[in-house]
């Protein structure tokens, strides 16, 4: 047989140990990117022993053992680095964990060196880890993100953002749709006309099976008590740190304190056929994964799975699952933690509406097929060859994604303002929603009536419902005089532009700004220690003709689009718009620590026992200004 290594196609390597015989999203994820490159490459691929006999014929493949994993990460470097001897034109490594190898390999193949990020491999906590490969990430030429979720947490980390792109995914669809698998499933495991909650995938802690089977299972068994929650899948026990393993025993666990043991059913690893029927059988796909630290849901493969045959998927709202997910059309997304939530949305497919959606979740699925995935693909391969190192001018986005922060940051501003329930119903604009939590959080909120609006320059919300959205391009806000009894700008001055561009919009603010209203504002302080957006110390403090050059040398980014405030500065640029405000400082540190505690306890203790007043005192040591304001139509400029 000709290797395609004589075939004078273009030469590509990929590292990874993310393929199978390893079991998981990643796993099948990196198989299916190398049958796409293997159609236009001449490809080697340096993976996992037995990998071999699952990736397709011609490629030339080195086999390394998993295990130790410092022993893989050692031999399969030594395998990169000889064979880049005859050189790539590029180098792909299957996660984070083996971007070092393929800068390496790049490196002394003269080629460009590019990684596919799920999400976990960016949020590992291992001190080791941090200091030398998120550095390395940096310095690779590009960096294909499996959700918006993933490519905003590499961002974070000091990854240029013109060497980013979003690569979701695919799924195989369903040859046929044929109606009798589902039956013929029901019928082998003996669940009869049962409503079928289905779970898939390996079972880890994020993933949060405990915690629905202890907080929603309970309310959807009283309305429907014959109903079946179906687990498909083994613990994870391949995985790199291993944190599957007694996932089981505790789902069990929780069955059996809600007394639900006969509601809970498990199944191993299916085949695929197997897998369909499953599918096919389940009334709804429930995805209750929970926000750890150190552990995300990157993207979530099984609801694309799931939509591909007509069932729907209820989620959370969290990670990359709301690029999986599409609300409406192929489930429902709820807001992380909401477990009555989760139960309504899931009875309401059961009684009806999960048959409403079946069409629209198979056409969303269509457009993550592999085939499109393939094109994407070898796109960004092509874009990757042909990108140099040079950044356009221009400015960035900077929402942030997670909306556990969010709900936190919205208790924050609620205790900030001094937000009670009452019986008028309040009107609420907020400014920069990016994911939306803070919207949600006030819309949906158990006691207080609020109406809200929400506006941003880009769509990226990860939740819908609660609120109003529209997108703008300017400072300029699309509504009359004196609408809003709330206005919110959380982390958004910083971005509007120059100092003039600032200026109009805290005056733009005061317009919309009921006459009794009040607002609340945020911003980083100029004299931070290590700057939020690109996490580099001192940024800010350099005068603005040398941010940029900073910038540059340290993460590739040519331009600085960023203008932190300093504490002078911001209420001079309030008096001159006529607003009346206060600091907030103490308060807003003070409900943080009672909110999310961290840090040091002692000194926690500390600055609770203070008033707010006085920490205020020391606003400009302290990275975030916070100020309430409202109109100053009696006293202009009554700030302090």
């Amino acid at each position: 047989m000709t290797r395609q290594h004589d075939s004078g196609l273009p030469r590509a390597l990929v590292v990874s140990r993310n393929l199978p015989p390893l079991l998981g999203g990643m796993e099948r994820l990196n198989l299916q990117l190398i049958r796409e490159l293997a159609q236009s490459y001449a490809l080697t691929v340096v993976g996992p022993t037995g990998c071999r006999e699952h990736l397709p014929g011609g490629v030339h493949v080195v086999e390394v053992p998993t295990r130790p994993l410092a022993g893989f990460l050692c031999r399969s470097a030594v395998a990169a680095w000889k064979a880049s001897a005859r050189g790539f034109q590029i180098v792909i490594a299957g996660s984070g964990l083996t971007a070092p190898i393929a800068k390496l390999a790049a490196w002394r193949g003269g080629g460009k060196a590019a990684v596919y990020v799920h999400g976990l491999d960016l949020v590992a906590r291992h001190p080791l880890y941090r200091l030398l490969w998120i550095p390395l990430l940096r310095k690779l030429d590009r960096a294909w993100a499996n959700s918006r979720s993933t490519a905003d947490i590499a961002a974070r980390l000091g990854v240029a953002k013109r060497n980013i792109s979003v690569l979701h995914p695919g799924v195989a669809l369903p040859d046929s749709d044929d109606g009798s698998m589902g039956a013929e499933f029901r019928e082998q495991h003996g669940l009869g006309a049962a409503k079928i909650l289905l779970s898939v995938g390996r079972m880890t802690r994020r993933k949060g099976l405990a915690e629905f089977v202890r907080l929603a299972l309970p309310e959807i068994r009283s309305h429907h008590p014959g109903a079946i929650f179906l687990i498909i899948g083994e613990e994870a026990i391949d995985a790199v740190d291993n944190r599957g393993e007694g996932v089981r025993a505790e789902i069990i666990r929780a069955a059996a304190d809600a007394g639900l043991s006969h509601a809970v059913r498990f199944l191993p690893h299916c085949s695929d056929a197997q897998l369909a029927g499953a599918y096919r059988a389940a009334d709804v796909h429930v995805f209750p994964v929970i926000a750890l630290t150190g552990d995300i849901e990157g993207f979530g493969m099984v609801a694309l799975e799931a939509a591909a045959h007509g069932l729907p998927t209820v989620a959370f709202a969290t990670g990359g699952i709301p690029d999986a997910v599409a609300d409406g059309v192929s489930g429902s997304l709820v807001a992380p933690g909401d477990y009555p939530g989760f139960a309504h949305q899931v009875l309401r497919l059961l009684d009806g509406a999960g048959s409403e959606l079946g069409p629209g979740a198979k056409q969303f699925a269509r457009g993550f097929s592999w085939s499109c995935f393939g094109r994407k693909l070898r796109r960004e391969v092509e874009e990757a060859l042909a990108q140099d190192r040079r950044q356009p001018p221009g400015r960035e986005g900077h929402a942030l994604l997670d909306l556990r922060s969010r709900a936190l940051k919205a208790r924050k501003i609620q205790a900030v303002l001094g937000l009670t329930p009452g019986n008028r119903q309040l009107r609420v604009l907020e400014i920069g929603t990016g994911s939306g939590g803070i919207a949600h959080y006030f819309g949906t909120h158990g006691s207080l009536r609020c109406e809200v609006d929400a506006i941003d320059v880009q769509d990226v919300r990860q939740v819908f419902d609660g609120f109003r959205f529209q997108t703008v391009d300017s400072v300029q806000l699309p509504f009359a005089d004196g609408t809003f009894d709330v206005v919110i700008s959380n982390h958004v001055i910083e971005h509007v532009g120059a100092r003039e561009a600032q200026a109009r919009h805290l005056a733009e603010m005061r317009r919309v700004l009921a006459p009794r209203g009040r607002g609340y504002l945020a911003v980083p302080n100029r004299w931070m220690l290590v700057e939020p957006h690109y996490r580099l110390a001192f940024l800010s403090w350099l005068p603005r003709s040398m941010r940029s050059r900073y910038l540059s040398w340290r993460r590739g980014v040519t331009v600085y689009d960023c203008e932190p405030l300093e504490a002078g500065t911001i209420e001079r640029l309030f008096v001159d718009a006529g607003l009346c405000y206060e600091r907030a400082v103490g308060e807003a540190l003070k409900a943080t620590i009672e909110l999310e505690g961290g840090g040091y306890a002692m000194l926690n203790r500390v600055l609770l026992r203070l008033p707010g007043s006085v920490i205020d005192r020391f606003a400009a040591m302290i990275p975030t200004l916070v100020y309430r304001f409202e109109r100053g139509d009696h006293a202009h400029g009554c700030g302090r």
